[in-house]
């Protein structure tokens, strides 16, 4: 069936009533335009002009995350070679494609093989087979044994190369002090975009975990790990580190001696009755425009007798030159600590901050950081301030269940999560998917013809998003003159249907509670359906609110893919309580497949939780 293009426009001429009248708000008479096809800007196409650095430190607690459906995507045995894909890390390329690694879920969650598959949109795969393959030695012992891979981990340099990572360990004498020189960390090196490897080169000899790599400002790589302590507990451990100043050709210390030790505090072992170290599966980032760092920690907190592990998530910050300082201490074959001598460190630390383990860590350029971390088989995720020692509420948002979650910074307003998605036994699989980062815009100073037209905001770029309910999606960019703020809604919809509609929420910037200086304007497919003040509920009002609709789409036929609707909104300034150039702004999106999807929720009676818009 062809698709009909068609605008339509209402201006509201609406007279005031005592209460919103829900049934009768289906626009009015048909103004028709010329048929025209629609171009809607993606997301990630918008807020191009990335925020200058920090740009939003001082209201992070206003920012939120916001799940995008339509990048939810399921990579399973297909792809990764293995039935059972675990550990999963993606990192990004110079030329915009991805590498997506995991290992096979070997025994207790521990690989033998690291997989790996490639893909240019994080929608479409293509496996690459084994990356660090699993294979037959003799161990220090004279046995026949097995060198294992666990935890793939990727980056990219500077100056465009990839390294990927790999834990080994060799059967046999894994637990035993004097043969830790057959366990260490791999490395392979690719100088064209991930195309061809380098062979496997040794950078670390010891028992270890969870390797992540960091490049400073000068060029340093720092490669931290989990530095295991088999020969006395599985939960005894530590972060510890080498450095390369040579792009990873060489490693310091060199083989066979002991790392750089930085980041462990205390735990009691109940089981064991011993005082060990812990602080492992780092996450760390350096912090925008320093050379700080910041890194957060899975922390065994206790293991109580007839009971299990318990982990809580722990923080450490570098000095501020970036610089750790190294923990001396020896180490003991098959013994515990004095607690009371036992060297820890950093001395700035945050331990046992909130329940979780196996954490990740970043932030956006504008300053926000995130920290992921799973409890309970799921992902949470809070977002902090730009020094990473203050985070809001948590909050769950990727549509998983399973283990080893991470976050990866995808462009300045979108993060990827990912994790090991085993709710289906049969199909266990790697889930991963995109967060929309909502927070502070400006409005654009430029008058808008509201004629269904959006080529007039091309230069409107600061947006924000709606659509983590179903494939249906919208985004909203402001604008203003002397006499009205603008919006532009692009909504994308591959089912485009004759009752869906947005609203718009405006209230003065600093309203704690909704009032009757607040306003909601509610468009559809037939143009202007609603313009209300809030009173106790949103009562209609004539606000002198105009809106312009256009829609791509066969309406209601879900026979075809639609591309979409857009409306242009325009307010007159006299009707918005506008304070310090500023107001708070909420979009909600409703659509017959998702039902309502709303940046905050629409029974949200406090706009402090909307969001900020500037410039006005």
């Amino acid at each position: 069936m062809n698709k009909i293009y068609i605008g339509l426009a209402l201006m509201a001429t609406m007279a005031f009533f005592s209460c919103e009248k829900e049934g009768n708000d289906d626009g009015g008479k048909q103004i028709p335009s010329e048929s025209t096809a629609l171009t809607l800007t993606p997301f990630d196409r918008l807020n191009a002009s990335a925020d200058e650095i920090n740009s939003h430190k001082d209201d992070w607690g206003q920012s939120i995350l916001t799940l995008n459906y339509r990048s939810v995507v399921n990579v399973g045995a297909s792809v990764l070679g293995t039935l059972s894909p675990s550990y999963s890390r993606i990192i990004k390329l110079a030329d915009g494609s991805y590498i997506l690694t995991a290992h096979d879920f070997y025994s207790g969650g521990n690989g033998s093989t690291v997989y790996w598959a490639t893909s240019p949109d994080l929608v479409n795969w293509t496996p690459q087979g084994k990356l660090f393959a699993s294979r037959g030695v003799v161990n220090a012992r004279g046995q026949d044994a097995t060198r294992l891979y666990t935890n793939g981990f990727g980056k990219v340099l500077s100056n465009g190369d990839v390294l990927m990572f790999a834990s080994f360990r060799t059967t046999g004498t894994y637990s035993f002090w004097k043969w830790r020189d057959e366990q260490g960390i791999e490395m392979r090196r690719s100088t064209d975009g991930g195309k061809t490897w380098s062979e496997p080169y040794e950078v670390y000899h010891g028992p270890n975990w969870e390797a992540i790599m960091l490049e400073d400002s000068d060029g340093v790589l720092e490669l931290y790990f989990s530095e295991s302590r088999p020969w006395i507990s599985g939960s005894h451990s530590g972060t510890s580190m080498v450095r390369s100043t040579d792009g990873g050709r060489t490693w310091l210390p060199e083989l066979g001696k002991e790392p750089y030790r930085v980041i462990r505090h205390t735990w009691y072992d109940a089981h064991q009755e011993k005082w060990l170290f812990t602080d492992q599966m780092p996450g760390l980032v350096i912090l925008n425009d320093s050379k700080r760092k910041a890194g957060v920690f899975e922390s065994a907190h206790d293991y109580p007798v007839g009971g299990s592990v318990n982990f809580n998530i722990s923080f450490a910050w570098s000095p501020e030159d970036g610089k750790w300082d190294c923990i001396e201490g020896e180490e003991k074959d098959g013994a515990g600590l004095d607690v009371k001598t036992a060297k820890v460190g950093p001395s700035e630390r945050a331990i046992d901050v909130w329940k979780g383990s196996a954490p990740s860590l970043l932030q956006f350029p504008s300053g926000e950081t995130v920290v992921s971390y799973g409890r309970d088989e799921y992902q949470y995720l809070r977002v902090g301030d730009s020094q990473a020692r203050n985070f809001g509420e948590e909050f769950k948002l990727l549509p998983a269940k399973g283990s080893w979650s991470s976050v990866l910074l995808d462009g300045s307003h979108e993060l990827i999560t990912h994790m090991r998605n085993s709710v289906d036994k049969q199909n266990i699989c790697v889930t991963l998917c995109k967060l929309a980062l909502n927070h502070r815009i400006a409005a654009s100073s430029h008058k808008v013809v509201i004629d269904g037209d959006n080529s007039d905001w091309v230069n409107a770029d600061d947006a924000l998003f709606a659509g983590s309910k179903c494939q249906a999606q919208a985004t909203l960019r402001c604008a203003a003159d002397a006499d009205n703020i603008y919006f532009l809604v692009e909504c994308r919809d591959e089912n485009v249907s004759k009752d869906d509609y947005i609203q718009v929420f405006v209230a003065p910037s600093d309203a704690g509670k909704l009032n009757g200086k607040s306003l909601r304007v509610k468009v559809g497919l037939n143009g202007l359906r609603n313009q209300s003040n809030y009173a106790g509920g949103w009562i209609e009002k004539d606000l002198g609110a105009m809106a312009v609709v256009r829609y791509d789409a066969t309406l209601s036929d879900a026979s075809d893919i639609d591309n979409g609707w857009l409306a242009e909104i325009s307010v007159p300034r006299s009707s918005v309580n506008i304070v310090d150039g500023k107001v708070k702004v909420n979009l909600a999106l409703f659509d017959m497949e998702g039902g309502e999807d709303a940046i905050v929720s629409t029974g949200e009676k406090n706009p402090q939780k909307w969001i900020t818009v500037l410039g006005l």
